[in-house]
């Protein structure tokens, strides 16, 4: 506890408070000491004989509450002072950019500059994915980036794949796979498209497989959810129904069953954001629209990011 000589608390509080006599004096410690009365500045009394202090501080800058009593007795002991303090109370908006815990999303060198309405739309998607999440993170727009503050860096390790992904999807046909590596290039292969090209599978990169141009894409998704109580864990795609969803689906599926020129190896592609997450095997020409399904090679945690990533649709911007 420390010790403050009557020197001391006479030259904190002289230049801030008012003579009072002796009555009052004690009739004000009286009230402001009770704890439904809410305490107040004290003048200083003064007085030939003992003296008696009640001082109320507040500093502005510090970060505490601070309330000091200083009492002496007329018995001329020397005097005490008691120290309580708590954490002030702070407003908060959300974790603190620094280096460490923001990352900063931009077009890549090259691309056309976005336009506001497009930097303001993926704000939209990438904030509906931070509540999905359920994670303490802010995100806004910077002139022509967007900056994401998290509140931890291993919050930042952990979640930026499912925040951050563009969330391109992709239904390709494939037409040559890992197995088929090295063998002559196939002649639909030399012909197709100039958007068919390599990708590589989402959880080996060594294994590659080429693919056809895409036929569908996030557009044509309505809905997406993650199974319950499915071993593996799979992702439920639920396609929008007509021309642009379930019938041009349809249309590959029949190409892959019969495998054609189109899908030679009878295998059907679904890529998200440029990598290969799963090629089943397509067994029936026909789906119905909510029949779609990515299983396999999934844990729960990748399967639960996947359905954050595509439920709220992919971003109109491409950003690294």
């Amino acid at each position: 506890m420390t010790q403050w000589s009557d020197d001391d608390i006479d030259a904190l509080v002289r230049s801030a408070y008012e003579p009072v006599e002796a009555p009052r004096f004690d009739e004000l410690v009286t009230r402001a000491t009770r704890p439904e009365t809410p305490t107040r500045a004290l003048p200083k009394r003064r007085g030939p004989t003992s003296q008696r202090w009640l001082v109320g501080l507040s500093a502005a800058a510090a970060s505490a509450l601070v309330v000091v009593i200083a009492t002496q007795g007329s018995g001329g002991g020397g005097s005490t002072t008691e120290v309580a303090s708590r954490p002030a109370s702070t407003a908060s908006d959300g974790p603190v950019a620094s280096p460490s815990n923001t990352v900063r999303l931009g077009v890549a060198e090259g691309s056309p500059t976005p336009t506001a309405d497009q930097l303001d739309a993926t704000l939209k998607i990438i904030e509906s994915r931070i509540a999905a999440l359920g994670i303490e993170a802010n995100a806004k727009v910077s002139g022509k980036e967007i900056t994401i503050a998290f509140s931890r860096t291993d919050d930042r390790a952990a979640i930026l794949g499912p925040v951050a992904a563009g969330g391109d999807l992709q239904f390709r046909p494939v037409l040559t796979g890992p197995a088929s590596r090295g063998r002559p290039v196939p002649p639909n292969i030399a012909t197709a498209p100039a958007d068919a090209g390599t990708f590589p599978m989402s959880n080996d990169a060594s294994m590659v497989y080429e693919l056809g141009p895409s036929r569908l894409g996030s557009a044509a998704v309505e809905r997406v959810t993650l199974a319950d109580d499915v071993d593996p864990p799979t992702v439920r795609l639920t396609l929008r129904a007509g021309g642009d969803g379930i019938d041009r689906f349809n249309e590959l599926a029949a190409e892959c069953f019969d495998s054609s020129p189109v899908c030679p190896t009878g295998s059907l592609a679904i890529v998200l954001d440029g990598v290969v997450v799963i090629v089943p095997q397509i067994q029936t020409p026909h789906f119905e629209r909510d029949q779609i399904a990515i299983s396999g090679g999934l844990t729960e945690a990748s399967a639960r990011d996947l359905v954050t990533t595509l439920q709220y649709g992919s971003f109109p911007i491409h950003l690294v």
